[in-house]
């Protein structure tokens, strides 16, 4: 199967928000950063889209996905399936996936389960990767969506699972909150235990309030039956839709297709010498919990 990407005629097609004059000041701004890569007009709707067609901050997160990609290469590089740890993680531990339907609201939902609970298996750095890969695979095959909204199974999950590089998670959630082009829409996680607190009190400190806004926690996996229609939710859950190890190969399918889109993504980084005004670093980026420094344009 051929990979398909997102055309910017498509998308003005299904947002008739997109206007040329934002587009076209887009255009104009992009082509004075010369430290950015190539960024094609497809692009500059997702941005403008997920935004809610703000310029401004639609500037902004277009730097910071490419800067932060360019600074965490923890995260975005070495993250196709040919790495085993990438492959296991996805597959074999830290299952993750696109559920086939929307929620009754009309966001695309994920769904993270651990089928290895045993924390020596676990490796977040792993799974971040996976999922950062997973996104945007997707992003580039559907382009503008209404949101998206994550669930993660807590069943499992216990403090040995919790021992996280802390620099990693803040660069995680940077690019998360701030650079994804993706609206997000909701955090839930289901199936909580006693382990719920301390999952909050280790991410919290990385989240934007309007973020922390969004969680839900639910004690079992009823929740998905307000979320979803039952032919959306998986068979494990009580749903009508396959079961997760068989969407997972779903997920795997579509890493495969876009595994040379990826391995081309890589190179996309910012040249901090070519950058108008002060070159940013690691630390400007992801200071000491995360939080990420505004940037500043000329």
């Amino acid at each position: 199967m051929e990979p398909t990407t997102i055309t910017l005629e498509a998308e003005k097609l299904r947002r008739p928000q997109l206007c040329d004059d934002d587009l076209e000041a887009f255009r104009a701004w992009v082509d004075k950063q010369p430290h950015l890569p190539v960024v094609t007009d497809a692009e500059l709707a997702l941005f403008l889209h997920t935004c809610y067609y703000r310029l401004e901050a639609a500037k902004t997160a277009l730097d910071t996905y490419f800067t932060v990609r360019t600074h965490a290469p923890e995260l975005f590089s070495e993250r196709t399936l040919q790495y085993q740890d990438v492959h296991d993680s996805i597959t074999q531990v830290a299952q993750q996936l696109i559920l086939p339907g929307e929620s009754k609201d009309g966001y695309t939902v994920t769904l993270m389960k651990l089928k290895d609970t045993n924390p020596r298996a676990y490796s977040f750095t792993a799974a971040a990767k996976a999922w950062c890969a997973l996104m945007e695979a997707w992003v580039a095959r559907t382009g503008t969506e209404e949101g998206l909204v994550c669930v993660m199974d807590v069943k499992g999950i216990s403090l040995g699972h919790l021992a996280v590089n802390p620099s990693v998670m803040a660069k995680f959630f940077v690019y998360f909150q701030e650079a994804l082009p993706v609206k997000i829409q909701g955090l839930v996680f289901i199936n909580a235990t006693s382990i719920m607190d301390q999952i909050l009190s280790l991410i919290k400190p990385f989240l934007k309030k309007e973020i922390v806004a969004l969680i839900k926690t639910y004690k079992n996996s009823d929740a998905l039956k307000d979320l979803l229609d039952k032919r959306y939710i998986p068979s494990d859950y009580g749903g009508s839709a396959k079961s997760v190890d068989a969407l997972v190969e779903t997920s795997v399918t579509l890493l495969k297709t876009y595994e040379g889109f990826l391995l081309q993504q890589e190179k996309r980084c910012v040249d901090e010498s070519s950058r108008p005004g002060k070159a940013k670093t690691e630390g400007d980026l992801f200071g000491v919990q995360g939080s990420f420094k505004k940037l500043e344009f000329d």
